[in-house]
């Protein structure tokens, strides 16, 4: 059973050529036309699209996700050097101080 993702767009004509751009550039993401409406001087159209369609906007997102991932396992990581460190500092204060004793 397919998925699909929906978009509601609305498209004016002030500027024929940018409708134009900006409905070439959501074809070329993989999305189509399911239901269009005039209103007022502009075009209201739902667009779907299938969930797996790759994007380029999608892979901008799940980019960003890995690299956030990354820092917060990195920062994971860091900390527990940190604290690893203090154990140890503090294990041979405590080994120094009954040398002293």
């Amino acid at each position: 059973m397919n998925q699909y993702e929906y978009l509601v767009q609305k498209v004016t004509f002030n500027n024929p050529t940018d409708a134009s751009n900006r409905l070439s550039a959501l074809g070329a993401q993989g999305w189509d036309v399911k239901y269009g409406t005039v209103s007022g001087g502009s075009i209201v159209l739902i667009l779907q699209r299938p969930l797996d369609t790759p994007s380029p906007i999608r892979a901008a997102y799940k980019k960003a996700e890995a690299v956030k991932e990354k820092k917060e396992e990195e920062a994971k990581k860091e900390a527990a050097r940190e604290r690893m460190a203090k154990a140890r500092e503090a294990k041979k204060a405590k080994a120094n101080a009954s040398k002293g004793a």
